[in-house]
């Protein structure tokens, strides 16, 4: 993502990313030059200390929008610093699989495509709106390793491309967390809905790629 914004892929910059845990991504992420907020939650006295905590750091942010790729729940300080503009990825078709283990109850049903989906985040769980959602095949002999690669590759351009229509104002997140789109020629792709433009596509698929 941070590269996509420096090559002027997306017309968005990242101004804070904030983790729940030590993590070598943070070394990463001073080397560009962005903030990141470590709000530990094993060192919170409670659910709503971490979660007060994890507000503070990203209203200090002042972002547009805010992307959670966390298996956290969040509680109303976060919603209300972050104006409820806030989108969840999760490695489900929602309304199937809701909450924790996603991946593993995909991989027990029996089904033959598994998926994700972006969705705004309310006081539910997973039960925001969907704004777009993504779908891979499964495979027998699938583990949640491998599914979960698929599902990233999947994830990956999905979560660009709504940083896209949010930078270029296409999808607007209202303050009661309602989506509200601006265009009404939005294209249906092979495998994510809406469709992804071709140019994130190229670039998510030269980065998996890359990957181990």
């Amino acid at each position: 993502m941070a590269e996509a914004c420096r090559i002027g892929l997306l017309n968005a910059q990242i101004v804070g990313v904030a983790i729940d845990r030590s993590l070598p991504l943070a070394a990463r992420l001073a080397d560009l030059g962005i903030p990141c907020y470590l709000v530990d939650h094993q060192a919170s006295e409670s659910r709503a200390a971490f979660d007060q905590g994890l507000a503070e750091a990203l209203s200090g942010s002042q972002a547009d929008l805010t992307f959670l790729t966390f298996n956290r729940l969040i509680g109303p300080d976060v919603l209300a610093a972050c104006r409820r503009r806030i989108l969840n990825l999760h490695m489900a078709l929602l309304p199937l699989f809701p909450g924790f283990g996603a991946l593993r109850a995909a991989l027990r049903s029996g089904m033959r495509v598994a998926g994700v989906t972006i969705h705004v985040v309310d006081d539910t769980v997973d039960g925001g709106a969907i704004i777009a959602q993504g779908i891979c095949p499964i495979y027998p002999g699938d583990t949640e390793a491998l599914l979960g690669r698929r599902l990233f590759e999947t994830a990956l351009p999905l979560v660009m491309q709504c940083v896209r229509w949010s930078a270029s104002a296409d999808l607007i997140i209202t303050s009661d967390g309602l989506p509200i789109w601006k265009r009404d020629n939005l294209q249906m792709g092979p495998r994510h809905f809406p469709g992804v433009d071709a140019d994130i596509t190229a670039f998510s698929d030269e980065f998996c790629n890359q990957l181990p």
